[in-house]
């Protein structure tokens, strides 16, 4: 066993017969997919014989629907991204309107679209929060915390979805229904 300078594990098998053999993933990172078996053959010849099994990050999101108190969606409410230890997160826009947390990115207050909407993505497992720093005209900004935690546990713990109206949350019905 190896492990690499890009985080990566290798692992060396040498004196193996001719014939087919089951690369199996029997203990998955925390934060990562399991991965399926690989069946792969093993030659007669003098080459090294590669076989890759790469894990894959689960990435979650959270999609947030600013209302007034009557139900009207309303754009141009801006939110901020945290991890529960408050550093604040930037992002990217994608050209389909989403945000993407993203070591790179420059944006850290994210508007709402003109219906309201506002979704960021490629959220790694964890604890998070979100504040409005800024409310549309006329309308009061939700001053508290929108705390959530993205988990492999289910498709709505993955996927975070809240309806802020005016200075209030209301969690999604999907959540609620999971959550009783």
């Amino acid at each position: 066993k190896e492990i690499g300078d890009d985080d990566t594990t290798q692992f060396s098998f040498e004196g193996l017969d001719d014939g087919q053999y089951r690369l199996h993933e029997s203990k998955t990172p925390d934060g990562y997919n399991t991965i399926d078996d690989i069946t792969f053959t093993v030659k007669d010849t003098s080459e090294i014989q590669t076989i890759t099994m790469t894990d894959e990050i689960y990435y979650g999101s959270v999609t947030i629907q600013k209302q007034d108190d009557e139900g009207n969606n309303l754009g141009g409410a801006e939110f901020e991204l945290y991890k529960a230890d408050g550093t604040k997160l930037s992002t990217t826009k994608n050209d389909d309107g989403k945000y993407s947390v993203s070591s790179n990115g420059t944006v850290t207050s994210m508007p709402t679209d003109d219906n309201g909407k506002l979704l960021i993505d490629t959220l790694e497992l964890g604890k998070y929060y979100l504040t409005e720093s800024k409310a549309p005209n006329g309308k009061l900004p939700y001053t508290g915390k929108i705390e959530f935690t993205i988990s492999s546990d289910s498709e709505v713990s993955l996927n975070q979805s809240f309806t802020v109206k005016d200075d209030n949350v209301v969690t999604s019905p999907l959540s609620i229904l999971i959550l009783i």
